[in-house]
């Protein structure tokens, strides 16, 4: 069978602000994108009569964990000041990724910015990476 393995080139991180949350817009010159890591904790439900002493479990909260951009650091570009208002404010944006494939599966999420590291070396491209808190359920949407 034939791989359908793709790269990642062509998807896009996108932020809506609190005064628009339809309104999308494109973070510009985004190099990587870790999308969110879910998780799930476990809960021990081991009782006294649990056969033959083996520990049992149940699933318990879900989490929608963190993801983070990294781009091409351009001060005062659009997606840089999203990003900054996102760090500044306390209610959650929505957010989204839109992966290659066509048509677009999206990945949207509401999150805030927990961090936002701008690098500004003397002989390299300025670059950033950016971190987000999930919040709630996200929805991925397959094609």
């Amino acid at each position: 069978m034939t791989t359908q393995a793709m790269i990642g080139h062509g998807s896009i991180f996108s932020i809506a602000t609190a005064d628009s949350p339809t309104d999308f817009t494109a973070v510009s010159e985004v190099t990587n994108i870790s999308p969110p890591k879910l998780s799930r904790d476990t809960v021990d439900a081991t009782h006294n009569a649990s056969p033959e002493k083996w520990r049992e479990y149940i699933a318990g909260l879900k989490d929608g964990g963190e993801m983070s951009v990294e781009m091409n650091f351009v001060p005062g570009s659009v997606g840089n000041t999203l990003i900054l208002e996102s760090f500044n404010d306390d209610e959650p944006m929505n957010c989204k990724i839109e992966f290659p494939d066509s048509p677009a599966t999206v990945w949207s999420f509401k999150a805030f910015c927990t961090g936002f590291e701008p690098d500004d070396p003397v002989d390299d491209r300025m670059s950033a990476t950016a971190t987000f808190k999930l919040t709630g359920k996200p929805s991925f949407v397959g094609a």
